[in-house]
């Protein structure tokens, strides 16, 4: 009898091995500067506006009817981490600092319960712009504020201290403006690509 195991490997997992092992093969005939530049884009995360909230959030003040009328490519909800976050050491290291830490690329959280969404304290200090909607009415950062996401989210101290506070009807114009400045940036980040030499 044949496990379920012997029964994957038989249905052609051998062949995307070999055409795995051909394209590696491949890339590896290629001069160092090539292979350098498809090792960068491979392992780059483009830049967005990432918008993060419980479910519960969502559901609150209208904000999931603010995201559909701006809805735009570069509006990303609630996204999974990519498949790049399993990958090997150096190469995930290099995504998540070109995921959370990309120049252009904004982060908002809204509402309580963020400590659900399980982002480490490490990745939250890589962001460059992080945005926090309030779930009752205006705020600013305050020590009040500051005391709530420290202790009862688990935020670091000093990504506490340099959020920018707005509120959730001025979405659609951060995202214009977020699109029109994107626009006229070189999002490509060749100043910070790492060299990467080929896998042994």
């Amino acid at each position: 009898m044949t496990t379920d195991e012997s029964a994957i490997d038989s249905n052609g997992d051998h062949g995307n091995l070999d055409r795995s092992l051909q394209l590696r093969n491949n890339l590896e005939s290629l001069p160092q500067e090539l292979y350098n530049r498809i090792y960068d884009l491979t392992f780059a995360a483009e830049p967005a506006i990432r918008f993060y909230s419980s479910k519960k959030g969502l559901k609150t003040n209208g904000v999931l009817d603010i995201l559909k009328d701006c809805s735009h490519h570069a509006l990303a909800i609630n996204e999974k981490l990519p498949p790049m976050f399993h990958v090997d050491r150096r190469s995930r290291d290099k995504f998540v600092k070109s995921y959370f830490g990309h120049v252009n690329t904004v982060f908002v959280f809204y509402g309580d319960d963020l400590g659900r969404l399980c982002i480490e304290s490490s990745h939250l200090k890589l962001i460059p712009h992080v945005h926090y909607i309030p779930p009752h009415g205006p705020w600013t950062v305050s020590t009040e504020l500051c005391q709530i996401l420290s202790r009862n989210e688990g935020w670091p101290k000093d990504v506490v201290e340099r959020i920018d506070v707005f509120q959730a009807v001025e979405l659609p114009g951060m995202l214009d403006d977020y699109v029109e400045q994107a626009s006229g940036t070189d999002i490509d980040d060749d100043e910070h690509s790492e060299s990467a030499d080929k896998l042994p």
